[in-house]
């Protein structure tokens, strides 16, 4: 059985009985576990209203990035537990795509670790 999963940042406040306003997430491309936020426009973010809250079947922990952990990496984006992500979205990267996600991690010359 295939399963499809949104990942999404919550942008508003919880206050019982409203609705929650999401914004989705877009896994970048060379990452195992780095997702971005999509443009803050109409189609890339929604209301959840309370009786659908079931829509929310999981809370992955994560951690919003600085911008200085490497190489390709963009302030605000989110690097998310690995452990908690689906199988099918945390898989191995080829060789190929795993080299270069380390190429992008490596600090650039010079700087220390």
């Amino acid at each position: 059985m295939k399963y499809e999963y949104e990942f999404v940042e919550i942008l508003s406040d919880h206050a019982e009985g409203a609705t929650v306003s999401v914004g989705f997430l877009s896994k970048v491309q060379g990452f195992n576990c780095v997702f971005c936020p999509m443009p803050k426009d109409e189609s890339n973010t929604c209301e959840i209203p309370p009786h659908e809250f079931c829509r929310f079947s999981h809370s992955i922990p994560s951690f919003r990035l600085t911008g200085t952990e490497g190489r390709g990496i963009t302030k605000g984006w989110y690097e998310l537990d690995p452990a908690a992500l689906p199988a099918s979205v945390s898989q191995n990267l080829s060789g190929e795509e795993a080299a270069q996600d380390r190429d992008r991690q490596s600090p650039p010359s010079g700087s220390a670790s």
